[in-house]
């Protein structure tokens, strides 16, 4: 993982776990790396990071979640 994707995976995990969530890092992909995400009601949120020429970049996947309303 790079630097300005490691920066990035730390900032996001220290505010997801800020609103009260569970983070533990998925795996990696190309550009990017997922993080799995559990929130109050214990649904699973997966969350792909990428950092790239066009900067930042947060991918929410799966059904609706409260994540996806803050």
């Amino acid at each position: 993982m790079n630097e300005l994707l490691a920066r990035y995976v730390n900032r996001m995990t220290q505010r997801i776990q800020q609103l009260g969530m569970a983070v533990e890092l998925g795996k990696e992909v190309p550009y990017g790396r997922q993080l799995l995400i559990k929130d109050e009601s214990g649904q699973m949120t997966i969350v792909t990071l990428y950092v790239g020429k066009k900067g930042e970049q947060a991918v929410l996947g799966g059904k609706d979640s409260p994540l996806r309303r803050r």
